[in-house]
């Protein structure tokens, strides 16, 4: 995948990582364009909509395909185990990511996407990085294609292997047992 280069700086949304656990299809709103890697929450009458903030709840997953904005409701497949592991690229706009992030809780910033690639372009918000357990994702640890190669400055984005807050993840919390 050419956007999976070590520290390099092209935005791609979210990719499972490993293994896909599950994918299933749900309903979304009509008039509502969803890219491929963008983060989905449970909307009205059980349709998915785009994320749109940096603490969201029920976060359904990630979204496999493109669904363009249409008059009626569409199928959109997406990526919703509450185990399932993902790759992101983190921003390092004003503070880097490093090897004391594991474990912590981060934001993503980039809710609109690319009607070039037709892909997502949200990004880990490295300054967010922190034990908030209402940000939408937990860093589990660096992708192996970055090696052991962690930023020391500014600027050096990494992708990162991530899963969804558990606080936030709607198969995940006590609210939709």
């Amino acid at each position: 995948m050419p956007y999976l280069r070590k520290a390099s700086d092209n935005p791609f949304g979210m990719i499972p990582y490993d293994t896909i656990i599950r994918a299933q299809d749900y309903d979304t709103l009509a008039t509502q364009k969803i890219w491929a890697g963008d983060l989905v929450k449970m909307g009205s009458a059980g349709t998915v909509t785009l994320a749109n903030a940096t603490t969201d709840a029920l976060i359904v997953g990630v979204a496999a395909n493109t669904v363009a904005s249409s008059s009626a409701s569409q199928k959109i497949l997406v990526y919703d185990s509450p185990h399932q592991l993902f790759t992101i690229q983190d921003d390092s706009d004003t503070t880097h990511m490093a090897a004391t992030n594991i474990g912590n809780n981060v934001s993503v910033i980039g809710f609109t996407g690319s009607d070039t690639t037709d892909r997502s372009i949200l990004e880990a918000d490295s300054s967010t990085a922190a034990t908030t357990d209402t940000l939408l994702l937990r860093v589990v640890r660096l992708h192996p294609v970055e090696g052991d190669s962690y930023a020391s400055a500014a600027g050096a984005q990494r992708k990162w292997v991530v899963q969804i807050n558990p606080h936030r993840h709607y198969y995940a919390t006590s609210t939709t047992i």
